[in-house]
């Protein structure tokens, strides 16, 4: 079986466990469904909300890191989302690049 094709059923059998999508930003963040300390921030300035996700682990290596590279995507998320925007930094252990 081609590995998308399991990658999809997989996917599709997960959704029953998710949460509804929310219909707008008015909703109530279930923490119970992500791990310890991951959701930093939840902040609504006006009409807009910024849920702010990482670990201590990614917020370290960020602070040890030389350089961010911001990247900035609409057509990844659903209404009523606009926009997801991550931070990367490259991660060098013993003078290797690392994933």
């Amino acid at each position: 079986m081609h590995v998308f094709v399991k990658v999809r059923m997989t996917n599709r059998g997960r959704q029953t466990l998710r949460p509804a999508p929310p219909k707008d930003l008015n909703f109530e963040m279930e923490t119970d469904k992500l791990p310890a300390n991951f959701l930093l921030e939840d902040i609504t300035v006006g009409e807009k909300r910024h849920l702010l996700f990482a670990t201590a682990e990614q917020l370290s290596l960020l602070a040890r890191a030389r350089r961010w590279y911001i990247d900035g995507t609409f057509w990844v998320v659903r209404a009523p989302f606009v926009q997801l925007l991550s931070v990367h930094a490259f991660v060098k252990n013993e003078g290797n690049s690392v994933r």
